[in-house]
């Protein structure tokens, strides 16, 4: 959102409660921000708001932890976020012992804090590769809906493409050919996934038409093509299908909505390990480096929140609404009060909050 003073945009921080009823978020803060804003000025935002939250008897006593920080994935958010919640927390000592001892820069976190971390301690990969460790409690996450954008972003890459077990690059033109053969997709339908003739490339409908596109591949067979060198769809055609089971763990997070959690667990639990071997595999030529932290972070946050509400003996929890959705749905409804089509300023944003909160 833009301001039309020396800000450029407007920061927003809310909180948002997981719950199955009155999970509208809570804006607690609305600052104009400019694009010179660095990480350590998010930092410093971050650590206020967790802070007062836990200290104030009405806040984190009354109503619960907080688990997880959702962004967007901007790089400056990233980065603030790695700073603030990525402190690695001491090896020794568990739930059962107290506090741990920690050394210089390490988190000392909380008995409660701990009982989280006592239930990853048996997964050697987890804490290696999704995320360092936690702020007394807090991890820093990643909307997935941003990821998956930025998963289309790769797609439909006209050069890089997706590098999977051999050199072959599984590029944008060579997806199109594959699932325009394969679905029964309009000419219309293809350039709006491919980002075509001035399409939206951060359109959300567009980035699931793509993730369920390639997911179908999976039901296909090298002779569903007969127009591709069959020589060349023979030797190439498991790495489609390791593409295409990669693509189906988005589309079980964005349109599961029938899943249980547990199904969901298993989902993330599969990108994360599909996306660590073929990552150390290929490096950037797989995904770029944000996109892999932003995806293991993203998958290590629901799975956090899942622990957290375990030790806290917490019965519900919805892995929807631990994402940025129910800000982005106030957002828009702020929009829509606003009338005119146009952005909102500072002082618009706080004139209509309050009232879009209602709704």
């Amino acid at each position: 959102m833009h301001n039309q003073g020396k800000s450029s945009e407007i920061l927003v921080v809310a909180l948002i409660p997981n719950r199955r009823y009155n999970y509208g978020p809570l804006v607690v803060l609305a600052q104009g921000v400019c694009k010179e804003a660095d990480a350590s000025f998010y930092k410093r935002i971050l650590v206020l708001v967790s802070r007062i939250w836990k200290e104030d008897s009405l806040s984190g006593a009354a109503r619960g932890p907080l688990s997880t920080v959702q962004s967007d994935g901007a790089s400056v958010l990233a980065a603030a976020g790695h700073a603030t919640f990525d402190i690695p927390f001491a090896a020794q000592g568990s739930a059962k012992g107290g506090v741990a001892a920690a050394s210089p820069g390490m988190a000392v976190l909380g008995v409660t804090a701990l009982a989280v971390v006592d239930k990853f301690r048996s997964l050697a990969l987890f804490p290696k590769y999704c995320g360092r460790g936690a702020n007394d409690g807090q991890v820093d996450g990643r909307d997935g809906k941003h990821v998956g954008k930025r998963f289309k972003t790769r797609a439909n890459t006209k050069t890089l493409g997706f590098a999977i077990a051999s050199s072959f690059q599984h590029i944008r033109s060579f997806l199109r050919d594959l699932i325009k053969s394969a679905n029964p997709a309009s000419e219309s339908e293809l350039k709006e996934i491919f980002n075509e003739g001035g399409a939206d490339a951060q359109k959300f409908p567009a980035m699931v038409k793509l993730i369920v596109a390639l997911h179908r591949l999976k039901e296909k067979t090298p002779s569903d093509f007969p127009e591709r060198d069959p020589v060349i769809m023979k030797g190439v055609f498991s790495e489609i299908r390791i593409l295409s089971e990669y693509a189906g763990c988005f589309e079980c997070l964005f349109l599961g909505r029938e899943l249980s959690l547990e199904q969901h667990l298993d989902s993330l639990s599969t990108l994360a390990h599909l996306l660590l071997v073929l990552f150390r595999r290929n490096g950037t030529k797989f995904v770029p480096a944000q996109h892999y932290s932003n995806t293991q972070r993203m998958i290590r946050a629901h799975f956090w929140s899942v622990a957290t509400a375990q030790v806290h003996e917490i019965d519900e929890y919805c892995i929807f609404l631990d994402s940025t959705d129910p800000l982005e749905q106030l957002i828009g409804i702020i929009r829509g009060l606003h009338g005119s089509g146009t952005e909102v300023d500072c002082v618009q944003f706080d004139e209509r909050a309050t009232a879009a909160n209602v709704f």
